[in-house]
């Protein structure tokens, strides 16, 4: 049986070293086992690190680090997936029933925020996902399918208000319906692409990755953002255009924003490997930053920018580990000794340790 396990990385200026402490979560794994953990479904730490948030059997509880009983956030059960805790620490936003829901952690009150029906096509994405708060509160971003295709949409925090950004997929030269949008251009497809949207860390602007027929490996853009109206600023632009391969060779498979605005460290895929790049986030020519052979991906900046981590299957293609590069350029140190699949790499408000999920074949292990 799989088993997962939350662990906590120490990291010092001179020294990597992991805790022989590990936090287990198995005794929270409800009838459907340790699978309901995967990708989509972290643990969120509480601001005051002594709690995290995560679903367990089928609501959300808060799960004291240090040990100690877990407390009800919800009362009724439902899947509830892809957390995101707002600016404040207040309330909850995630996907519940295909909508974008949010929970006050301080009485439980659930709202449903969108009701959107389901587009045609990939069940995976024909509806409402990937909810972000901005970092100023009041907005949350989202994806939607509910029209065929892949669109960016945000929800005001009381569901009042919902506004359309930008079509993620496009398609020229069909009589298709036109998105009220900044850049936007005509659109449809019955597939799907994540788009990987990411506010910046001042909530001003959004990247993401747009594709289409014509440019499948996509283009890597970012969209201005007025916090006032809820709406673009201006039309979007384009970083990174990525080599054309209808293949899916030379894809921009993720992006991540430096803490100060600055830069993109991006998953491209120039040297045949997914390595990581920084771009400007005013666009220009990339800057490798990992090199080597063995796929590097989902990059994340510490809040001090000093380090980037990264996942990464380096030497053992069947595995998965948590990785760290100096964000100026230099050497990447793999931080674990553990077999198996390590995912999801969160770091600490003070950029002294990493939280990430293990997973691990262990026998009959319950």
């Amino acid at each position: 049986m799989r088993k997962t396990t939350l662990i906590a990385l120490i990291l010092s200026p001179l020294t990597l070293a992991a805790q022989t402490h590990t936090l287990t979560i198995d005794d929270l794994v409800g009838p459907l086992g340790a699978s309901a953990y995967g990708r989509g479904h972290d643990a969120i730490e509480t601001p005051d690190r002594k709690y995290l948030l995560l679903e367990s059997r089928g609501n959300i509880v808060l799960h004291p680090i240090e040990g100690g009983d877990d407390r009800l956030v919800t009362s009724q059960q439902a899947e509830r997936s892809e957390l995101q805790l707002s600016p404040d620490g207040r309330e909850l936003a995630y996907v519940r029933q295909n909508q974008i829901w949010v929970v006050s952690l301080s009485d439980g009150q659930e709202r449903q925020l969108t009701h959107d029906p389901a587009g045609p096509g990939d069940p995976r994405g024909a509806t409402d996902h990937h909810p972000q708060w901005n970092r100023k509160g009041k907005w949350i971003l989202y994806d939607s399918g509910q029209k065929g295709y892949n669109e960016l949409y945000v929800v005001s925090e009381d569901g009042e208000k919902h506004n359309l950004l930008a079509a993620t997929e496009i398609y020229h030269g069909v009589d298709v319906i036109k998105p009220a949008a900044p850049d936007c251009g005509d659109a449809v497809s019955s597939d799907r692409f994540d788009a990987r949207p990411l506010w910046s860390p001042d909530g001003t602007r959004i990247s993401y990755t747009e594709r289409s027929r014509e440019l499948f490996s996509g283009k890597l853009k970012v969209l201005p953002f007025d916090s006032g109206t809820g709406t673009a600023s201006a039309p979007a632009i384009d970083i990174y255009v990525a080599k054309n391969d209808p293949g899916g060779a030379w894809a921009i498979n993720t992006a991540a924003w430096s803490p100060d605005g600055n830069t993109l460290a991006v998953v491209l895929q120039e040297t045949h490997w997914d390595k990581i790049w920084l771009i400007s986030s005013s666009g220009g020519t990339p800057k490798e930053l990992t090199f080597g052979e063995g796929e590097d991906e989902e990059p994340l900046y510490s809040p001090d920018g000093k380090w980037i981590a990264f996942e990464s299957n380096r030497g053992l293609p069947e595995e998965r580990h948590i990785w760290i590069v100096p964000s100026a350029g230099g050497d990447a140190k793999r931080l674990t000794s553990l077999d198996g699949i390590e995912t999801l790499p969160r770091w600490s408000a003070d950029s002294g340790s990493i939280r990430f999920q293990w997973h691990s074949t262990l026998g009959a292990s319950a």
